[in-house]
C-alpha cells in the first residue's frame, strides 16, 4: 500500500477548536492546579493529617510551579489557622549552662520580656534606694556599733588584766602588740636588759597568761566579727526580700496561669535574695570601678548581675496566623538555631539571651518550605532535619560537636523545644528516589509523595484554567494586555515543549518567559501582546542559543560535512540525529553508510570497534542484524560482511533512533538499489521490523528542512517518521506553509518495508528478491572459496 505524506493540518494540535474568545469573555479566576488532581489530592491529605511521619516530598522538574503552588496552598490555610506559641529561654538557677525554655500563647512572650526588663530597670533603681535608705543605715549603724562594743569590753577585760601583770597593750594593724611596762610606762630595751633574772622570768611568764589571752579574745573577736556580718547579710536580704517582694507578685498577678513562668519568677526572688550582699558590693565598686576594671578584676557588674533575671524572646510571630517559613540556605545554624559570641579579653562567651532559632523553631505551628537539593548540599542537615522529626524536638547544638576529632569546649545546652512543624520538601524525581534507596528512614519520615505532572491533556475544562493562567499573568503580573492571537500562539508553544498535539506543557517557567519577551516588544509598539510578539519571544530566544547550529549548517553549506539533499546514492541515507547544547536542541542530518560483502563476521558496528558508541547503540545494532537473519536467512544460512558507520561523526554516538536507516542502508547495499538522498529517515525498530518512536522528531524535521532550504528546494524532499510519532508533531509555521505549498513531505511509516519503498523507489517484493540473490551469491561465493584445496 503506498503510503501518503501527511496532510498540514496532521503537523500541528488542532487548537482552533476551543472557541478562545468566548473564553476570555468569562475568564474564572487564577487556578492554583491546573490537571494536577494526584499533586493537589496528596498535598491536602499530607497537610491535613497530623500523625508523625507525614510529611511532605514535592517532586518534579523546575519550572513547572511547584513553588508558587505550594505557596498558594499554604498561604490560603495559614489564614485559617492560629498562630503558634511564643517561646521563651530563662536563666536556669540550678544548671546555668542548660538555659530553659518556655511556652506561653502568642503575644505573651513579648509581654512576659518587656515586663522582666521593666523589672530589672525598676530593681537597679530600687536596690540603689534600699541601700541608701535612712532604716537600712540606721539598722547597719546598731549591728556596728553592738560589734564595737563587745570588742571594746573584751579589750578592756585584756587592758586591765595586762595591768595587773606590768604590761602595756596596743592595737596595730596586725594585731594586738605586747610590751613589759613599770607604773603604766612601757620599758625600753635598754631598761629591758637591766631587770634581773628573777624578774625577767616574771614578765615572761605574765606574757605567756597574756598571749593566751590574746589568743581566746581574737577568737572571740573574730565571732564577733562573724556575727555582725551574719546579721548584715540577713539584714541586705530581709530589707532586698521586703523591696522587691510587690514586684515579683505583681508579675505573679500577672503571669498566674503560666505555671513555669511563676517557678521562674520564685527562682528569681531567691536568687536576688541570696545575691543580695553581691548586688550591694556591686552598686558600690560600680561607684569607684570602671566596666574595665571590674572585668579584669573578675567582678560583676550590676548589667552582668541582673542580666540573668531578663528573657530571651527566642520566637514571637508577628502575624496571628500559622508561620510559613522557606529557609533558602539550610545550613545548620539557619535550620535548628545557632548561638552568638561576644568577644572578651581574646577569647569568646555566650549566654542564654544570645540564643537564635532557625527555620525549625520559626515554623513551629506552621509550615517549611525546603529545597531538598541545598539541604543535602550543606554539612550535616539533613542529619539534624531528620533527627528533629524522629525526636520530635528541636536542639539547638555546635555544629563542631558533629565534627570528627573535634576538641569538646564547654558551651550551652538549651532544653530542647518540641517540634510541631510540617515539613515540606521540593526537589527533583532522582532526588526522591535516591533517598528512597539509599536512607532507610526517609520513607518514614516522608510518606506523603505529592507527584507533580510536568504535562496536562486541554480538555475544556483545563483549557479555560490554561487560558486563565495566561490571561491573568499578562494582566496582573506584567500588566500588558493580550489578544486572542497571542493566547492561540502561547497554547501551540505549550504544545510545542511537550511535543504533544493533545498534551501541553505545564512548565511554567518556560511560558512565562515567553511572554515577559513578548510584553518587552509588545510595548515598543502599542502595548498589547500580539501573535507576532510570541513568535519574536520564541525566535529571538533561539537565535541568542543557536551559533554552534549555524555553524554546523555552515559546514554542511560549504561542502565541509557530506550531507546530500538530491540524487541517489547506494547504501546511503540521511540519518537524524538531536544535539543538546543546555537549554537548546536542534536536528542535524547525519550520513549513514553501509558496505556488504561475502565472509562469516556478520554486521560490523564500526563506531563500536572504536569505541565511539554506546549500549543502546549496540543494542539496535543487534536488533538490526537480527532483523537481517530472521527475515533472510531462514532457507540460507548467511555468509554476510557487513559493516555501518555514521560518516564524519567523531563523537559519542548513543541510541536507537537511527536503526530503520541503518536497515534502509543495508538493503540498499545488498539489493543494490540507491537511496533518495531527498529524504531523511529516523525511527527506531523491533526485530520483527516494526518501527517504533523516538524523541526529538520536531526539531529532527526542522533540521532537515533548512538544510533543503539552504541547499537548494527541489519540491520532492521531505522526511520518515515513525507512525507513532505523529501525535508528537508540532511544527514550526515555515515547515508546514512548505508542507501546503507541495515543497516538502512528511511521511509516517509503521513498518521496515514502507521505508523500504519509499526510499529505494522498488516495490517490497523486488527488493526482497535482490537481497535474497545477493546473499545467495555470497553463500556460494564463500562455500567456493573456502573449500580446502586438494
Amino acid at each position: 500500500m503506498k503510503i501518503e505524506p501527511l496532510s498540514p493540518k496532521e503537523l500541528e494540535p488542532e487548537i482552533d477548536n476551543f472557541e478562545i474568545s468566548k473564553i476570555i469573555q468569562k475568564i474564572p479566576e487564577m487556578p492554583i492546579f491546573i490537571g494536577r488532581k494526584r499533586a493537589e489530592d496528596a498535598l491536602n491529605f499530607g497537610l491535613d493529617i497530623k500523625n508523625g511521619g507525614y510529611h511532605i516530598f514535592v517532586l518534579g522538574p523546575p519550572g513547572i510551579g511547584k513553588n508558587s503552588t505550594i505557596a498558594h496552598l499554604l498561604e490560603e490555610r495559614s489564614q485559617k489557622e492560629p498562630a503558634p506559641s511564643d517561646w521563651c529561654y530563662v536563666f536556669n538557677f540550678k544548671e546555668e549552662e542548660r538555659p530553659i525554655a518556655l511556652e506561653l500563647p502568642f503575644g505573651c512572650g513579648r509581654q512576659f520580656k518587656e515586663s522582666m526588663d521593666s523589672f530589672i530597670d525598676d530593681l537597679k533603681s530600687l536596690v540603689s534606694r534600699v541601700f541608701d535608705s535612712e532604716e537600712y543605715i540606721k539598722r547597719l549603724d546598731d549591728i556596728t556599733k553592738y560589734e564595737e562594743v563587745q570588742k571594746k569590753e573584751e579589750f578592756k577585760s585584756l587592758s586591765l588584766m595586762a595591768d595587773k601583770l606590768n604590761y602595756q597593750i596596743g592595737q596595730t594593724p596586725f594585731g594586738i602588740m605586747l610590751s613589759p611596762a613599770i607604773n603604766g610606762h612601757p620599758l625600753s630595751e635598754a631598761q629591758i636588759e637591766e631587770l634581773d633574772k628573777r624578774k625577767k622570768e616574771e614578765y615572761e611568764k605574765n606574757k605567756e597568761r597574756l598571749l593566751d589571752e590574746v589568743k581566746s579574745i581574737n577568737r572571740l573577736t573574730r565571732k564577733i566579727e562573724r556575727d555582725a556580718s551574719e546579721k548584715r547579710e540577713k539584714l541586705n536580704k530581709d530589707i532586698l526580700a521586703m523591696a522587691i517582694d510587690p514586684f515579683i507578685e505583681e508579675l505573679k498577678d500577672k503571669f498566674s496561669k503560666f505555671s513555669p513562668v511563676l517557678i521562674f519568677l520564685d527562682n528569681v526572688k531567691n536568687d536576688i535574695v541570696e545575691k543580695a550582699n553581691q548586688i550591694k558590693s556591686t552598686i558600690e565598686e560600680k561607684s569607684t570601678e570602671n566596666i574595665l576594671e571590674q572585668t579584669l578584676l573578675g567582678r560583676h557588674s550590676t548589667e552582668t548581675t541582673f542580666n540573668r533575671y531578663s528573657v530571651n524572646l527566642f520566637i514571637s510571630h508577628q502575624e496571628k496566623t500559622a508561620p510559613i517559613i522557606k529557609e533558602p540556605l539550610p545550613t545548620v545554624p539557619h535550620l535548628a538555631g545557632r548561638f552568638e559570641f561576644r568577644s572578651q579579653l581574646g577569647g569568646v562567651t555566650t549566654d542564654f539571651k544570645m540564643l537564635r532559632p532557625g527555620a525549625l523553631q520559626l515554623a513551629n505551628g506552621g509550615y517549611l518550605v525546603l529545597d531538598a537539593i541545598e539541604l543535602l548540599t550543606q554539612p550535616f542537615s539533613w542529619s539534624v532535619l531528620k533527627t528533629a522529626i524522629q525526636s520530635g524536638q528541636i536542639r539547638l547544638e555546635e555544629i563542631g560537636e558533629r565534627l570528627p576529632f573535634s576538641i569538646p569546649t564547654p558551651t550551652l545546652r538549651p532544653e530542647p523545644i518540641p517540634l510541631k512543624a510540617k515539613i515540606i520538601l521540593i526537589g527533583p524525581p532522582i532526588i526522591y528516589y535516591l533517598l528512597a534507596i539509599y536512607d532507610k528512614d526517609f520513607l518514614e519520615l516522608f510518606r506523603i509523595k505529592a507527584d507533580f505532572d510536568t504535562e496536562v491533556e486541554l480538555s475544556e475544562n483545563n483549557m479555560e484554567k490554561f487560558i486563565a493562567f495566561i490571561y491573568h499573568f499578562s494582566e496582573k503580573e506584567i500588566e500588558t494586555k493580550i489578544d486572542e492571537g497571542a493566547i492561540r500562539q502561547l497554547i501551540k508553544e505549550s504544545h510545542r515543549l511537550r511535543e504533544h498535539q493533545k498534551r501541553a506543557s505545564l512548565n511554567y517557567r518556560q511560558l512565562t518567559d515567553i511572554l515577559k519577551e513578548a510584553s518587552f516588544w509588545a510595548n515598543k509598539r502599542d502595548g498589547v501582546i500580539n501573535q507576532e510578539d510570541i513568535k519574536k519571544a520564541v525566535s529571538e530566544k533561539i537565535l541568542r542559543s543557536n551559533l554552534i547550529e549555524e555553524k554546523v549548517f555552515q559546514m554542511i553549506e560549504e561542502g565541509t560535512l557530506f550531507i546530500d539533499v538530491s540524487d541517489k546514492k547506494i547504501g546511503t541515507v540521511n540519518g537524524l540525529s538531536v544535539l543538546q547544547l543546555g537549554d537548546y536542541e536542534f536536528g542535524k542530518p547525519t550520513r549513514i553508510t553501509a558496505r556488504t560483502f561475502a565472509g562469516k563476521e556478520g554486521v560490523v558496528n564500526i563506531e563500536r570497534v572504536s569505541q565511539l558508541s554506546g549500549p543502546i547503540h549496540g543494542k539496535a545494532v543487534m536488533i538490526l542484524a537480527n532483523y537481517i537473519g530472521g527475515k533472510y536467512a531462514q532457507d540460507v544460512p548467511l555468509f554476510l560482511n557487513a559493516t555501518l558507520t555514521f560518516e564524519q561523526e567523531y563523537g559519542f554516538i548513543e541510541g536507537d533512533s537511527a536503526t530503520v536507516a541503518e536497515i534502509v542502508a543495508l538493503i540498499s547495499s545488498l539489493a543494490d538499489l540507491p537511496v533518495r538522498q531527498d529524504l531523511a529517515i529516523t525511527g527506531s525498530a523491533n526485530q520483527y521490523g516494526d518501527v517504533q518512536p523516538i524523541g526529538g522528531v520536531n526539531q529532527k524535521i526542522e533540521g532537515f528542512y533548512s538544510i533543503c532550504r539552504m541547499l537548494g528546494s527541489t519540491g520532492t524532499q521531505g522526511v520518515i517518521i515513525p507512525k507513532s510519532n505523529q501525535k508528537h508533531l508540532v511544527l514550526k509555521d515555515e515547515v508546514i506553509d512548505a508542507v501546503k505549498r507541495g515543497e516538502f513531505q512528511i511521511y509516517a511509516i509503521e513498518n521496515i518495508n514502507d521505508a523500504l519503498e519509499i526510499l529505494l523507489q522498488t516495490d517490497i517484493k523486488t527488493i526482497e528478491k535482490k537481497v535474497k540473490s545477493r546473499l545467495i551469491h555470497y553463500a556460494e561465493t564463500w562455500r567456493r572459496y573456502a573449500k580446502p584445496i586438494e
